[in-house]
């Protein structure tokens, strides 16, 4: 992620994919902290909100699992969301992008 401007889609699409893997992986809590990240890039923000919440509701049952509570995190996390189907990406794969060779959709909020 070095080589893209912060401000570069290319950079926002490797932040979600990031922090997806990282979930997917059994690391929700940098998930979350990668997420928190991504969500301060103005483009599909929706699709990053339901993937942070996946990884909020991961960390959750991780801690419960371990006997503890997740800090500055509410049981619940956001109403309204509920989750998002599997294979949905908040950038990878977007048709036109350089790099992306759009196997993954690209789906979410594209209103900027």
């Amino acid at each position: 992620m070095a080589a893209a401007s912060p401000s570069s889609l290319t950079y926002a699409y490797a932040l979600y994919d990031l922090g997806r893997s990282l979930r997917l992986a059994g690391d929700p809590k940098a998930a979350v902290s990668v997420l928190y990240q991504r969500l301060k890039i103005p483009n599909q923000t929706e699709t990053v909100r339901l993937e942070l919440q996946q990884a909020l509701q991961a960390l959750g049952q991780q801690s419960v699992q371990h006997g503890g509570a997740v800090p500055g995190h509410s049981p619940g996390g956001s109403p309204g969301h509920s989750g998002q189907a599997p294979g949905h990406s908040g950038g990878a794969g977007l048709p036109g992008v350089p790099g992306h060779d759009g196997h993954h959709g690209g789906h979410g909020d594209h209103s900027g």
